[in-house]
């Protein structure tokens, strides 16, 4: 076994139809990953781009959906951590999947004409779970990799939706997982490029407020921001069935966006 493996944990996601290595410390992917993965909503032939796809979870967790589904797709991940993109390519490999997507060491904030492997408007679906605590106001992770994922400040925000949207073709969808409460700093970094904006917020239970949204954008679009009806993850201490169904067997949060 190499060494990076000595240092991670193999873990199980939908119900362990997907396995993945994951740093023991440092940043881990959960359950974020898994309700990112079940609201991009690609049709046959489309391909996805995932923005700091750490070690895989959400892009093999919509693999996993989307062969079962019976779509043909293309899913492409990049992270600036080379260790977690070490992971990803050996993730791909121990998955039993129809179409393996591909990973790459990439960082977000570099000059576009910079970047390898990722062609201007080559994707249909751009989605991200971004950093979402800002720089000198939140607590940082004392792990490097951890607070790399985590922490940024609107300038770097800012640069991954001018990112998501040079990677999209026109009217390409973004889907984002985000903190509720830095709704703001998203929806701010989103104008002008993007529109027909749909947020979907997740609260824990039904009398509490929503710790996170999920962010659909369509770019260069026009239309009214829509305000979707949450997702309450919990009731009697147990999953609700809409997400155990998620969390367990792959389902997707499309008919949650065919509300509007």
């Amino acid at each position: 076994m190499s060494t990076d493996l000595l240092q991670a944990t193999c873990d199980k996601f939908l119900g362990g139809q997907v396995q993945a290595y994951q740093p023991k410390k440092g940043y881990r992917s959960g359950s974020d990953a898994v309700l990112l993965a079940a609201a991009v909503n690609a049709q046959n032939g489309e391909t996805c781009l995932e923005f700091g796809c750490g070690v895989g979870v959400a892009s093999l967790c919509l693999a996993k959906r989307l062969a079962y589904e019976g779509i043909n797709y293309t899913i492409t991940g990049i992270d600036i951590q080379s260790t977690l993109i070490d992971l990803a390519q050996k993730n791909t490999d121990m998955n039993d999947l129809m179409q393996k997507p591909e990973f790459f060491v990439q960082d977000i904030k570099a000059k576009f004409s910079d970047w390898v492997h990722i062609q201007p408007s080559g994707f249909h679906h751009v989605f991200a779970n971004p950093p979402y605590f800002e720089k000198d106001k939140s607590f940082a992770p004392p792990d490097e990799s951890k607070a790399q994922a985590h922490v940024a400040d609107q300038a770097d925000l800012d640069i991954w939706i001018k990112r998501a949207a040079t990677c999209l073709t026109g009217s390409g969808q973004l889907t984002l997982i985000y903190r509720a409460d830095a709704l703001d700093r998203l929806l701010s970094a989103l104008t002008p490029q993007f529109g027909r904006i749909v947020i979907l917020p997740i609260s824990a239970t039904a009398d509490e407020p929503a710790s996170r949204v999920i962010v659909r954008a369509t770019r260069d679009a026009k239309g009214k921001l829509s305000l979707l009806p949450p997702l309450v993850t919990h009731k009697d201490d147990d999953y609700t069935e809409e997400v155990e169904h998620i969390l367990r067997e792959g389902g997707s949060l499309q008919k949650r966006f065919d509300f509007q």
